[in-house]
């Protein structure tokens, strides 16, 4: 008999008889079903054909070795929010050596399914390795000999770490977990200890386990608790839009779709906002701008949004993975100003709400045509000028007190008689200045002129208008023109 006081004041624990006898020849006896890390005081007596002897004196105390820690209890949900699970657990026994630190795992999406299976795969693949191991005579029986052996050989404890090592490196490279941490115990104050997951997706299933460690190694890891998922909660954040093709009035970009934390995406909302226009340009540039033409510029629109639909697959775009991007689709923003810059935005909605802006993107619209010159307007006529500089001379373009650019006409004369056909050289004549408005859509020095080109009613109309508007301004007060540099 034995017991775990050396007085023997407390509970006594008979060996059965049967365990006694299976050596008696050698008088050797094994005990087992003892706690580890506890002494234990033994007692013994014979018996002949009389009967039994008294018991011996109590003898002295042999404690048992302490071994790795039980198995911990299945983890309990505590809290649960889309990007994060917070779960308990209390602490194992730790068969005589102090518990050093704890480690936790979590699964997400179709492994969070499978996660009980593969821990119990793990445990009982090292259970066996460390049993090859052990066995030294190779009878595929590790023998309390055997057993004893390992405790005392540094190679053979070497030997079992490092195949724990492999295993434990196999495990997390085929779970691929979400987290795989290991905490300190000294760390965790009271019980029942607390871990919370971050970085969650929202409509994700999880599953966590833990396991605890002391000197004498891991424990098994704890069934699972698996069957969870995260609520849902708004998409992610789009990426960039991107430009599919560019005209003067609109914009054909690219969005592609972000995860949608566990609710489909109904919407793509695109943001655009008017960023520079030529008439920006223009006045960024010295430019004085008609009055009118700048009114037209700041009427119009400068912001807009557009919403374009998203059918669910296999009609629409291939749902985005966890932390990626799924499929693409197009849409179209009207109403823009030709040679315009934009900054655009997208986000996704869904039926919890709008996901976070994506990262802005300057985009341009196609130029277009010109507007429209100002009202015309006639300066001082002289018989007798100088040749008319040419179109690029500093003189050929100057801004009035009213911001109109004036421009010398150079007009060649033509005789009532002259044939259509007729190319030969024509002498030059000065006629009054005209002035008109800066356009917003022109970026170069704006050009006037009237030449030969071969048809002479065209030349003999405009000649007779300009002089017209000359006798028709004479009495106007209009400044001589002057010059500023190109």
């Amino acid at each position: 008999r034995y017991c775990y006081a050396a007085s023997y004041e407390g509970m006594l624990y008979d060996v059965p008889t049967e365990v006694v006898n299976e050596d008696v020849e050698g008088k050797t006896v094994t005990v087992g079903g003892l706690a580890p890390k506890v002494t234990v005081w033994f007692q013994v007596r014979v018996r002949n054909s009389v009967g039994w002897s008294p018991w011996s004196e109590t003898s002295k105390g042999y404690t048992t070795s302490a071994c790795k820690p039980a198995r911990p209890d299945t983890p309990q949900l505590v809290d649960l929010q889309t990007h994060r699970l917070t779960m308990s657990w209390t602490r194992p026994n730790d068969h005589g050596s102090e518990i050093l630190d704890y480690t936790v795992v979590l699964a997400e999406h179709g492994l969070s399914h499978r996660l009980r299976s593969m821990l119990e795969e793990s445990d009982k693949k090292i259970h066996r390795g460390i049993e090859r191991i052990i066995d030294t005579n190779g009878d595929g029986a590790c023998s309390k000999d055997e057993m004893k052996e390992a405790m005392r050989d540094p190679r053979i404890a070497a030997a079992v770490a490092a195949f724990v090592d492999e295993s434990e490196r196999a495990l997390v490279a085929k779970l691929q977990p979400k987290e795989y941490r290991v905490i300190a115990a000294s760390s965790l104050t009271s019980e029942p200890f607390h871990h919370t997951f971050e970085k969650l997706l929202g409509g994700t299933d999880c599953a966590v386990a833990v396991r605890a460690r002391n000197m004498e190694g891991s424990s098994d890891w704890s069934i699972a608790l698996d069957g969870l998922r995260t609520p849902a909660a708004l998409p992610e954040q789009c990426p960039p839009l991107k430009l599919v093709t560019a005209y003067s009035d609109s914009l054909r970009v690219e969005y592609r779709l972000p995860y949608n934390n566990g609710a489909p995406i109904t919407f793509m909302e695109i943001m655009w906002i008017r960023s520079m226009c030529p008439m920006d340009r223009y006045i960024a540039m010295g430019g004085r701008p008609d009055p009118a033409a700048k009114q037209r510029a700041d009427a119009a629109q400068k912001e807009g949004r557009v919403f374009a639909p998203v059918a669910p697959p296999p009609d629409g775009p291939e749902l985005a993975p966890p932390l990626g991007f799924g499929g693409s689709g197009e849409a179209l923003i009207e109403g823009l100003q030709p040679g315009t810059e934009y900054d655009l935005q997208v986000r996704a909605i869904n039926d919890f709400g709008k996901g976070e802006w994506s990262v802005t993107l300057r985009m341009t619209s196609l130029p277009g045509k010109p507007e429209a010159p100002g009202h015309l307007r006639h300066a001082t006529s002289t018989s007798h000028a100088k040749p008319p500089p040419s179109p690029r001379s500093p003189s050929a373009s100057a801004p009035d007190a009213t911001g109109a650019a004036q421009r010398d006409l150079t007009v060649v004369p033509v005789e009532e008689g002259d044939d259509e056909s007729d190319d030969s050289p024509l002498e030059h004549q000065t006629v009054p200045t005209v002035f008109f408005a800066h356009t917003g859509q022109l970026q170069e020095p704006e050009v006037l002129s009237v030449a030969a080109d071969g048809r002479k009613r065209q030349k003999r109309r405009t000649l007779s208008a300009l002089k017209a508007a000359a006798a028709a301004a004479e009495a106007d007060d209009i400044p001589a023109p002057f010059s500023r540099p190109e």
